[in-house]
């Protein structure tokens, strides 16, 4: 297995940095979210990345708007 150090920091809210960047190219191209229609800064999780997220333990909240 390789070994490399992916540099990431917690900036308030979120994670920064390359780590950050790589998780959320992942999820983009693993379709787990997605660019909320009418918007080019929003993403919404999918039914795919809920499903997803629920097999690896990570139970997000629900937001009723």
């Amino acid at each position: 297995m390789r070994s490399y150090e992916l540099t990431g920091r917690k900036c308030y809210d979120h994670l920064g940095g390359k780590l950050g960047v790589a998780i959320f190219n992942f999820l983009i191209e693993q379709k787990w979210i997605e660019l909320k229609d009418g918007t080019s800064t929003t993403y919404i999780m999918t039914q795919k990345g809920e499903e997803n997220f629920k097999k690896i333990g990570l139970n997000l909240p629900v937001v009723i708007k």
